[in-house]
């Protein structure tokens, strides 16, 4: 949370609305996610739609509405999320992508709580034909599930079973990423079984959900280890460069490092991980070779690796990143003249440098939240 309180303070001594938009909805994304305080949540997302409206931008509205819409499905408000995501579908709909798929299944889920099962089946279908069109698999998955659970609810359970089997059959397809989903099916599987009689198929599913379950137990544990490492490593790094300031014979190759590991951050979007680098070092002042290149070397592949492990889940903020590695590489270069004029670096620069390095921390958290959520 103190990523984005620090974004939301510099985004508004430098009047950036989009950023401050988006830290207003990572907020809402933390509270709502991590802290289960919907109203709270609701409340940032209400602040980041009002700065989206004041930017006139179509997706960052519809964004704010969708995520507005979930708060009150969660605060079993359906009829008010019915109306926000109605709004965001309003925006969404123009563009056929997962986006508009999200927003298609997630007024089928509020139209199964309201009972009313022809709306909730027809917009799972919407969600199932974009969903097809543009290969997005989790929510193939989920759709038949929900057609599965509807056929269950109507009591037609032939066509409850034929869904879940679809649905479980895709799942199992690539199972590393639908482990959740695989024992959220063999779940319903077993209370339907339940339901209709059969009480020895229904005891086999218990077993493999509980298998699943297991499965997703230890799953989540390796992510929570691993961006435990990530923000573990972020502060080492922060505390590095913090004690090398005070050093007399501090490298300029530290602040460098940083502006390649955002410069990194800003490039991964939409493009493979070698070419992210490549753009990354491109953002890098040119130095002269020296003996310690290999150790720095060194560092920035540890660094590098790390930061691709976070990446990798790809990022919808590469625009404010690139913001900030742009204003980082103009603050190097003004502190190689210096160097390049043999002058003593101004402290003034270096200050003013290490706090936009504080806050490219704020993103490398935002990319690990994204993460975090995700598998929430």
């Amino acid at each position: 949370e103190s990523y984005y309180n620090l974004a939301i303070d510099h985004a508004k001594k430098i009047n950036d609305k989009s950023t401050e938009a988006a830290a207003y909805r990572g907020m809402g994304l933390v509270h709502q996610n991590l802290k289960n305080d919907y109203v709270v949540a609701a409340l940032h997302y209400a602040k980041c739609l009002e700065l989206q409206k004041e930017l006139t931008n179509k997706e960052g509205i519809a964004d704010a509405y969708h995520s507005l819409a979930g708060t009150y499905y969660l605060r079993e408000d359906f009829k008010q999320a019915e109306v926000y995501y109605l709004k965001a579908l309003e925006y969404r709909i123009a563009n056929e992508n997962s986006r508009l798929a999200d927003t298609y299944f997630s007024l089928g889920l509020v139209y199964k709580e309201l009972k009313n099962y022809t709306s909730a089946k027809l917009y799972f279908n919407k969600s199932l034909e974009v969903s097809e069109r543009v290969s997005y698999s989790t929510l193939i998955v989920r759709s038949h599930m929900e057609f599965g659970i509807i056929a269950q609810l109507q009591k037609n359970y032939p066509t409850a079973i034929q869904e879940l089997t679809i649905a479980q059959q895709l799942a199992e397809q690539d199972k590393s990423g639908n482990i959740t989903l695989l024992a959220d099916i063999t779940d319903t599987f077993s209370k339907l079984y339940e339901e209709i009689g059969d009480n020895s198929t229904a005891m086999n599913y218990v077993h493999k959900r509980e298998a699943w379950q297991s499965t997703a137990a230890t799953e989540k544990n390796r992510i929570t280890k691993l961006l435990e490492k990530q923000r573990f490593d972020i502060v080492k790094w922060e505390d590095i460069i913090e004690k090398g300031k005070e050093d007399k014979g501090f490298s300029i190759w530290w602040y460098i490092l940083s502006a390649v590991v955002l410069g990194f951050v800003a490039g991964v979007k939409g493009r493979k991980i070698y070419t992210g680098i490549q753009n990354a070092l491109s953002m890098v002042p040119h130095q002269k070779k020296s003996s310690k290149k290999s150790i720095i070397d060194q560092k920035l592949d540890r660094v590098l690796a790390r930061v691709v492990e976070v990446m990798e889940n790809k990022s919808s903020y590469s625009d404010l990143m690139r913001k900030e590695a742009v204003m980082i590489h103009a603050k190097l270069k003004k502190i190689e003249e210096f160097q390049l004029a043999k002058k003593s670096i101004p402290k003034r620069e270096l200050n003013e440098l290490w706090e936009m390095i504080k806050h490219a921390r704020w993103f490398l958290g935002l990319a690990e939240e994204k993460i975090e959520v995700k598998n929430t």
